[in-house]
């Protein structure tokens, strides 16, 4: 396939690929449309019948590499998951979800262009869906967004009654299309967060992006000019009933706790098993419709009713769910980790941050701009720009926000310029008029850059030339996890006699509510060798996803005029200091991972260490001790109030006696968060009532190092 595609195609599948030979047949060789397919697994292909159907199988996945691409994660995704997968290895700027048993009819691809540029209003595009002997199928396809009544009926198995008996006319808005067949614009489905895997391994997942796309005032429109053949699949016949059952009743359940509150999902809860025993004991009256027959019929509600007594253990974990799926439906190849990613480092690796001979990444090169953030940092500046030139990786600029320096900092950018341009780096330089703090800088530098990544950098960070594709290959490698942010192995400049010590291996919380970076000072021994989730990212030298820092940022209008218009990505109230850890908290709450990366590694020479805390300007000082309440203020649920109370008191006691005797420029901060304790309480209730994921799972990280991917 020659030249950038517009309009790429993101086909989950899972289970037996014949379905795929039609849509196969039926998408047309032309460059402009693209064709990936992720291939989930399924059940294993029966060779019964001396191979021939596992040879059939071979050759519709021949096609589908000759057609198109395919993409092989390993394991399981579920639907969500796996489109977003497809999503980011796709290079159209606009996504065509298509279920396995969907294809486009003659024109239809070219109708949704033609839709797209008609409507540059439109969020997404809903085609028209006709079964194979021609019925429209608006009925179940064109919804809006349930209510939390119509979902609790659904908790006592009373079916859903279509909307309407008529067809829409074209254009009209449609509050929630079905992902059988829908087109968006990549630009809304990246802001969107994409669809959340936490809805595994099927259904609701399109209500969820539908619902959070409608939030950010978003439109999708029906355009029945563009007409798509779908048979209604097969994915509960090969699933099976009391497996179908237990996770569409599970993703209701989230569904309503998300988008309708806690009380309505706890209410289903109660339902659900007394609609279970009220089918089961009309199965022998009636049938329903997606069982088999009536015994299993019979044996799926039993399974489901076991299931939703127990609060889905058995379902809840992505990985039991896959194995009960039947796994992989064929083993090897496909493999999307980089090869060695999981392996510990070697030495030479950890000291250079280069890869071993023979190994090679691979990835969907992807813009990404390099934010630096500058305050009095003129001598840093020739080394930090060296390094940035030295990254390998393509295409990538600077933006550089000067906040009111002193030094000549912004006139000895622009004269080392030519390093980066040499190197086909562009460089923007933004001066400002007043020190607004690393917060204030970054949310300047990001409002200057449209990239799909950001790599937040300070001036005396030295990243090695692998660093960003490092940091990229581990993102790709997990399409599982909705990676929001990624850091790399940081270490301080060598001692005199050679010795390396660690700078920051991602951050880690302790019950007195410090953050801390993992390793910070120790003696390099190798140790944090292996790939890891983590709390969160130092903000000296991390990779951000952008579409999870408009997902996670600050919704408050107020914040945006102090800023001059920037997007509050970074709360400008912490100016300097803890501002990367309340972005944590943020990501964190909206359901975004941040990962270890120990391949890509850095050098970073920190100045501010708590142990140099008295030699620190009083302004840091300040800053410091207000932005630890404010973190709390913001964050701190009333169960880890509780559990975290000793240790954070006598944390607390401790801080105040220090100011009292020995750092009393620092006593102010008291006074400030008194006097901003209305709308610290009223911002703390915008940050929470976007939160999408229990408080619980976040108290899981305070005591805890790191998480296994």
């Amino acid at each position: 396939m020659q030249g950038q595609p517009l309009l790429s195609a993101v086909v989950v599948h899972w289970g037996n690929p014949a379905p795929l030979a039609a849509l196969l047949d039926a998408w047309p060789a032309d460059p402009r449309f693209e064709l990936l397919v992720v291939d989930n697994g399924g059940a294993d292909v029966a060779a019964s019948d001396g191979g021939k159907e596992r040879a059939a199988a071979d050759a519709v996945w021949a096609r589908v590499e000759e057609r198109g691409r395919l993409l092989r994660p390993g394991r399981n995704l579920g639907f969500g998951g796996g489109a977003n997968a497809g999503a980011r290895a796709a290079r159209g700027d606009l996504l065509l979800i298509l279920n396995p048993d969907a294809r486009p009819e003659p024109g239809a691809l070219e109708a949704l262009l033609d839709g797209f540029a008609a409507h540059p209003e439109a969020a997404g595009l809903a085609p028209r869906l006709v079964g194979e002997d021609g019925e429209a199928q608006f009925r179940w396809q064109l919804r809006r967004l349930p209510s939390a009544a119509q979902l609790l009926l659904q908790a006592l198995l009373v079916p859903a009654v279509p909307e309407s008996a008529v067809e829409p006319a074209a254009g009209t808005a449609v509050e929630q299309p079905a992902a059988a067949a829908l087109a968006l614009r990549r630009a809304a489905f990246d802001a969107a967060g994409g669809f959340d895997p936490g809805f595994y391994a099927a259904w609701f997942e399109d209500v969820d992006l539908a619902a959070r796309l409608a939030g950010r005032g978003e439109r999708l429109l029906y355009h029945p000019a563009a007409l798509f053949r779908h048979g209604l699949g097969g994915t509960v016949g090969q699933l099976g009933f009391g497996r179908f059952l237990a996770a569409y009743q599970r993703n209701l359940v989230r569904y309503l706790r998300l988008h309708h509150g806690r009380g309505a999902a706890a209410l289903a809860r109660l339902l659900l098993p007394a609609g279970l025993l009220w089918r089961l004991l009309a199965v022998p009256l009636r049938k329903p419709r997606r069982a088999t027959s009536r015994r299993d019929a019979a044996a799926g509600l039993l399974a489901a009713l076991g299931a939703a007594l127990t609060g889905w253990r058995g379902v809840d974990d992505a990985a039991q769910l896959a194995a009960a799926a039947g796994g992989a439906w064929r083993t090897g190849g496909g493999a999307t980790q980089p090869p060695g990613a999981d392996r510990p480092l070697s030495e030479a690796q950890r000291d250079t941050g280069e890869e071993s001979d023979g190994e090679t990444l691979h990835h969907t090169p992807a813009a990404v701009t390099v934010c630096i953030v500058t305050h009095d940092d003129a001598g840093d500046l020739a080394g930090c720009f060296d390094a940035v030139a030295a990254l390998r990786h393509r295409p990538l600029d600077v933006v550089l926000v000067d906040c009111a320096s002193g030094d000549g900092t912004v006139a000895e950018a622009r004269r080392l310029a030519p390093r980066l341009e040499g190197a086909g780096v562009p460089l923007t330089v933004v001066p400002l008029d007043d020190n607004r703090g690393f917060a204030g800088g970054m949310n300047a530098a990001l409002a200057r850059s449209a990239a799909p990544w950001a790599l937040s950098l300070n001036a005396d960070a030295r990243p090695r030339p692998g660093y960003v594709d490092r940091l990229l290959a581990r993102a790709a490698a997990l399409p599982h996890l909705r990676v929001g942010a990624l850091t790399g192995r940081l270490l301080r400049p060598a001692d005199g006699d050679g010795r390396r010590r660690l700078d920051a291996c991602g951050m880690r919380l302790a019950r007195t509510w410090r953050h801390l970076d993992r390793g910070s000072g120790e003696a390099d021994r190798g140790q944090y060798g292996n790939p890891a989730r983590v709390f969160g990212a130092t903000g000296a030298a991390s990779l951000f996803r952008r579409a999870a820092l408009i997902d996670a940022a600050l919704d408050d209008a107020a914040l945006e005029d102090d800023e001059q218009g920037d997007r509050a990505i970074f709360d400008p109230r912490f100016h300097s200091f803890r501002e990367d850890a309340e972005l944590a908290f943020r990501l964190r709450e909206r359901g975004w991972e941040v990962v270890y990366e120990p391949a890509a590694v850095a050098e970073h020479r920190r100045s501010n260490l708590p142990e140099r805390r008295r030699a620190m300007p009083s302004q840091v000082n300040f800053h410091s001790l207000k932005n630890r309440y404010l973190l709390r203020a913001y964050h701190q649920s009333r169960r880890n109030l509780f559990v975290t109370l000793v240790p954070t008191l006598a944390r607390d006691l401790g801080a105040l006696g220090y100011c009292l005797l020995l750092e009393r420029t620092s006593l102010p901060a008291y006074g400030w968060l008194w006097r901003q304790r209305r709308e610290i309480v009223a911002r703390r209730r915008r940050i929470q009532a976007r939160r999408t994921v229990a408080a619980r799972q976040i108290d899981r990280w305070f005591g805890r190092s790191e998480m296994p991917l």
